[in-house]
């Protein structure tokens, strides 16, 4: 399955993330295209954000369904999800 690129994932979302949400997709949508997963350090790397807002941004990414978590707590991985990519 071919991935989308950035800018068109984001442009599905747009009016469902606030500017902070989307700039934090933005970036580890970059880290995504060329990996399968992303974890909570990796993404606190990436975007200069503090463990629990990652993990804020992370859950309502999940709730939103662009993401999936696999795993749990401290392994906890995620990746795109594949509905939100065939949309």
């Amino acid at each position: 399955m071919k991935e989308l690129p950035v800018r068109k994932i984001t442009d599905i979302i747009t009016d469902k993330l606030s500017k902070t949400e989307l700039a934090f997709l933005e970036n580890i949508i970059g880290y995504l295209e060329n990996n399968e997963t992303i974890d909570n350090y990796r993404a606190q790397l990436l975007t200069n954000k503090s463990a629990e807002s990652v993990k804020k941004h992370f859950a309502t990414l999940v709730r939103l369904e662009i993401l999936t978590a696999e795993g749990t707590n401290k392994g906890r991985k995620y990746r795109l999800n594949t509905i939100m990519l065939k949309k």
